[in-house]
């Protein structure tokens, strides 16, 4: 059998709104995608980032703590996740999650210049934080 195709579909459809700035329309299209499929790791960390945008940080945690569950090498949510630690004035737990971040990114810089410019903000990131304040 075919897997369903829709909570893949409703999610890109989420992320084009989302970067429309319609919060609303792509958080109800992630609760579309979760529906169909609650294990859609790349469901949560898209609701991760729309909660973040809307300030709401718990929430956000928690969208990116079930991504993260889901999905354990996703080196997007740890990064994520870090920047919401980051916002709760979280530093070490902050430096921790763009730690392993950058662990599972690496691989992809070898073959996506872009990932490579995100691994070196991710290292000035990782520097600037590690400090004491």
């Amino acid at each position: 059998t075919n897997p369903d195709p829709l909570p893949d579909l409703y999610l890109l459809r989420s992320l084009i709104l989302y970067h429309q700035g319609q919060d609303q329309q792509s958080q109800d299209d992630i609760a579309r995608a979760l529906d169909r499929n609650p294990r859609l790791g790349s469901a949560y960390r898209l609701l991760g980032l729309l909660y973040a945008r809307q300030e709401r940080y718990q929430d956000a945690l928690a969208a990116l703590n079930r991504a993260i569950d889901l999905e354990p090498a996703s080196g997007e949510a740890y990064f994520g996740r870090g920047m919401i630690h980051l916002r709760l004035d979280q530093r070490q737990e902050a430096v921790r999650d763009w730690q392993q971040a950058e662990k599972l990114l690496t691989p992809r810089a070898a073959f996506d210049p872009d990932m490579a410019q995100t691994l070196n903000q991710l290292r000035q990131q990782i520097s600037r934080y590690s400090a004491p304040p």
